[in-house]
């Protein structure tokens, strides 16, 4: 499903190879909001998260909300990224992904 017209979104995208040969690694990216986010202009409500599999060269891209979206409450929430490689070290930290950074940015820019 797509987000309704008007929700301001940005595309993250990775590259995860591995640091020996540098291969592509496999495994997955978790992206939770933290909070249930409602924008009442659009008439949405966006409830838990979802994940993005690394590809065959180690990379993704997903299209998710901006944090600064001001139709979307409360304000000041972040993402939570769970990097989850296979074979590699877990980690998980949180971002927030304002308009001001364009329309396209990369996680290690983040």
């Amino acid at each position: 499903m797509a987000f309704p017209a008007g929700a301001k979104t940005i595309t993250l995208t990775g590259t995860f190879p591995v640091p020996v040969a540098g291969t592509a690694r496999a495994g997955r990216i978790v992206l939770t909001p933290s909070a249930t986010l409602v924008d009442s202009t659009q008439k949405a409500i966006y409830s838990g998260g979802g994940s993005v599999t690394l590809d065959t060269d180690g990379k993704f891209s997903v299209t998710l909300l901006c944090t600064d979206d001001p139709d979307v409450q409360p304000s000041g929430w972040q993402w939570r990224v769970d990097e989850q490689p296979s074979g590699g070290q877990r980690r998980t930290y949180w971002i927030a992904l304002p308009s001001t950074l364009g329309t396209t940015v990369d996680l290690s820019t983040v």
